[in-house]
C-alpha cells in the first residue's frame, strides 16, 4: 500500500510538473505571438503618423531605434517573468550595467542629440554645398554619429556630429546665387582707370555673371609691390566655380590687351664695374 501510495504521488507530481511546462510554454508562446502582433501594428500606427505630420525620415528612424530597443526590454521582462525568472534581479543588473554605459557613452548621446537636431532645425540637408568649421564639400549622409562631405576633389569627410552642433556652418545651397570675391594685384605703373576699365571688360564678357546683380570693381590695397583690387559679382549656385575660374583667366587676357602688368617676386643684382 505504502509502495502504491508513492507511485501514486510521484504521478500526480509528473502530471503537475507537465502540466506547468505545459501552461509555462503556451503563455510564453502566446505572450510572444502578442508582442510581435503588437509591434506590427505600431509599425502601421508610425507610418500613418509620421506621414501625417511630415516628419523628416531621419527622424522618424532614430525614434524607431529607441522605440524597438526599449519594446525588446518589456517584451524580455514579460517573458522572464512568465517563466518565473526573479525580474528585480534583472532591474538591478541592467541599472548597473545602464549607468556604466551611461558614463562611457556620453560622446555617443552627445552626437546623437545633435543629429536629432541637425534632423529637425536642418541648417543643411542631402545635397547641399556647405561649409561646415572649415571643410567644404556636398553633404552626403547624415548619420546619428557623423556628416559626410564630399569635398570638390571627391574626398569623403566625416565630421564628427558634435563638432557640427557647435561650429559654424555656412550654407551655399539654401539661396538661387552666390558671390564670387576676387582679389587681383597689378603693378604700381598701371593707371587705376585703365585698370578699372581692363576688370569690368572682363566681368561685362563672362556670360555667367549675373548683370542685374550689383557688379563692385575698386581699389581695396595698397600693397607692398602692388595695389589690389578687388572684384565682386553674382551668379548662379551652380554656376560658382565655372564662373569664378573662367574670370581668373580672362582677367591675364584683357590685362595684355592694354599692356597691363601683372607684379611677381624677382630679384635685381647690380655690379660694381672693377677698376
Amino acid at each position: 500500500m505504502e509502495v502504491n501510495d508513492i507511485i501514486s504521488n510521484v504521478s500526480k507530481d509528473l502530471k503537475g510538473v507537465a502540466n506547468f511546462e505545459m501552461r509555462t510554454i503556451i503563455t510564453v508562446v502566446v505572450t510572444i505571438v502578442v508582442l510581435f502582433a503588437v509591434y506590427f501594428f505600431i509599425n502601421k500606427f508610425k507610418k500613418t503618423f509620421s506621414k501625417s505630420l511630415n516628419l523628416d525620415q531621419n527622424i522618424v528612424k532614430l525614434i524607431h531605434r529607441i522605440f524597438k530597443v526599449i519594446y525588446l526590454f518589456v517584451g524580455f521582462m514579460i517573458i522572464s517573468a512568465e517563466l518565473g525568472i526573479n525580474t528585480n534581479s534583472i532591474l538591478a543588473i541592467f541599472s548597473i550595467f545602464g549607468l556604466a554605459v551611461s558614463l562611457s557613452i556620453q560622446n555617443l548621446m552627445s552626437n546623437i542629440a545633435n543629429a536629432f537636431s541637425i534632423f529637425t532645425n536642418k541648417p543643411f540637408i542631402i545635397g547641399d554645398f556647405v561649409n561646415i568649421g572649415g571643410v567644404e564639400g556636398t553633404v552626403d549622409d547624415i548619420s546619428f554619429m557623423y556628416t559626410k562631405l564630399v569635398t570638390v576633389n571627391e574626398e569623403a569627410v566625416y565630421l564628427n556630429n558634435t563638432h557640427v552642433g557647435t561650429t559654424n556652418i555656412i550654407n551655399y545651397t539654401k539661396h538661387s546665387i552666390r558671390r564670387i570675391s576676387q582679389t587681383i594685384g597689378i603693378s604700381y605703373d598701371a593707371p587705376i582707370d585703365l585698370v578699372k576699365k581692363a576688370l569690368r571688360e572682363t566681368v561685362d564678357n563672362e556670360e555667367l555673371v549675373l548683370k542685374d546683380k550689383d557688379i563692385y570693381i575698386a581699389v581695396s590695397a595698397y600693397a607692398d609691390s602692388s595695389i589690389n583690387y578687388t572684384v565682386r559679382v553674382y551668379t548662379k549656385k551652380e554656376n560658382f566655380i565655372t564662373c569664378r575660374d573662367r574670370l581668373l583667366e580672362s582677367y591675364k587676357k584683357y590685362f595684355d590687351k592694354y599692356n597691363i602688368n601683372i607684379p611677381y617676386p624677382h630679384l635685381t643684382v647690380h655690379m660694381d664695374n672693377e677698376v
